[in-house]
């Protein structure tokens, strides 16, 4: 079980074209518990995934759930429901 939050890097084995700060701050504010320090981003069908816990997330969903929570200041339903 990891203790401390470490600053993240992202493998990038995709090579997607994507913003690290924004994906980082989007990982932190969906993941629970803090996350490893290493993250790999790889293709999950036919887009870029992350995998926070055991959820796997597609990294354009992810950093629009995170938009639409700070915009709105809630997080959209669906967002529960993929944390259980």
């Amino acid at each position: 079980m990891i203790k401390n939050q470490k600053k993240i890097t992202f493998i990038n084995d995709c090579n997607v074209v994507v913003d690290y700060s924004e994906l980082e701050k989007a990982v932190l504010w969906y993941a629970a518990h803090p996350v490893q320090s290493e993250k790999h981003i790889y293709m999950h069908g036919e887009y870029p995934a992350v995998s926070i816990g055991k959820s796997k997330l597609h990294i354009h969903r992810l950093l629009m759930m995170k938009a639409y929570a700070f915009l709105t200041g809630k997080a959209p339903f669906y967002a529960w429901l993929t944390m259980l």
